[in-house]
């Protein structure tokens, strides 16, 4: 796949080659895995990138390893979701120079509404999160004003003591 000031896209029913060599200059490639068959248990990306990025989307249950490396830019990489050691692998390898790769896993057939409400519910997730760690640093904030007060009267009743011996 070749994008040079330009996109390609590889989406919906495709066949996934078992070495696919996708380059990018000033461009963009976006892969979407959740239909695609794959010929082979392995599947190797090498992508050259130079001033461009590269979208993959992939479904639940494949294992994505990088072994690609990126020189003023880089790679966002979801998490392995499977440890099946017979899940499909997509090894991605190859140089990005001033660009990025993103890989992001998603279920078959949502909908722009289901990724919409997936959307709001994490960021309502987030926003609860963000309120109790805001909630725990207001409590340790005061619990160290606290101690800090008594350190303070400690310190002041053991100067008065020795005053008062002098």
């Amino acid at each position: 796949m070749v994008a040079v000031f330009s996109g390609a896209v590889r989406k919906g029913r495709w066949l996934a080659e078992p070495h696919t060599n996708i380059t990018c200059v000033f461009g963009g490639v976006e892969l979407d895995f959740r239909e695609a068959v794959l010929s082979q248990r392995e599947i190797t990306l090498n992508i050259s990138c130079l001033f461009g990025g590269v979208d993959i989307t992939v479904p639940p249950g494949v294992r994505v390893v990088n072994s690609g490396n990126a020189v003023f830019g880089g790679h966002d990489i979801v998490g392995d979701d499977t440890a099946d050691p017979e899940a499909p692998v997509i090894r991605l390898t190859g140089l990005v120079l001033f660009g990025g790769v993103s890989v992001k896993r998603r279920e078959a057939g949502g909908t722009r509404a289901d990724r919409r409400r997936e959307r709001h519910e994490l960021h309502h997730r987030l926003r609860e999160q963000r309120h109790a760690l805001h909630e725990e640093h207001h409590a340790l904030r005061e619990e160290h004003r606290q101690l800090r007060d008594a350190r303070r009267d400690h310190l002041r009743a053991m100067r008065d003591q020795r005053r008062r011996r002098a």
